[in-house]
């Protein structure tokens, strides 16, 4: 009995510890991908590795805002996830990254766009570059960690990005 309710207790304790982020991942993992624990467990790594770049290029406040209003606001709607009301906080994460030069690097947007500019011209190559907002951030990521050759993905690394993507809480 004394085991049973110090796991009890124990198990509280770190639920108690999960981040925004995390219970985002979880709000969304429920409502919208019927509960999968592999789908949170993979949405909690990446918002893990967004908030370290965040931290390191001086976003941390502003991702943080957001997770904490998409926490307080998350809402579903059949197995539709939203947060409304979360779109200042997500507009000024999305000015932040987009306000990161090159220079202070940092971002897998930048990381990506890198890495596509020493690829052979390919038709399109010279188009305006797509801003670094939370979402783009997010797909580059899973992109750069999916494939081993950006300028030639698999099939299979295109639908393990697809995957990644598909994690992306923005």
């Amino acid at each position: 009995m004394a085991r049973t309710l110090g796991l009890l207790l124990g198990a509280l304790l770190l639920a108690g510890c999960d981040s925004d982020s995390d219970k985002a991942c979880e709000d969304v993992g429920n409502c919208s991908h019927g509960g999968s624990d592999d789908w949170i467990t993979g949405c909690q790594e990446q918002n893990d590795a967004l908030s370290d770049e965040a931290e390191d290029i001086g976003c941390q406040a502003q991702f943080a805002a957001y997770f904490a209003c998409a926490e307080d606001r998350f809402e579903c709607t059949g197995n539709r996830s939203s947060f409304p009301g979360c779109e200042a906080q997500l507009d000024e994460y999305s000015f932040c990254l987009g306000s990161k030069t090159q220079g202070e690097g940092g971002t897998a947007c930048f990381a990506l766009a890198a890495e596509l500019s020493a690829c052979p011209s390919t038709p399109g190559a010279d188009a305006a570059p797509v801003p670094c907002t939370p979402s783009a951030d997010c797909s580059a990521r899973c992109y750069l960690e999916e494939l081993r050759d950006v300028c030639a993905p698999t099939a299979l690394e295109l639908a393990r990005f697809a995957e990644c993507a598909s994690r992306c809480l923005f």
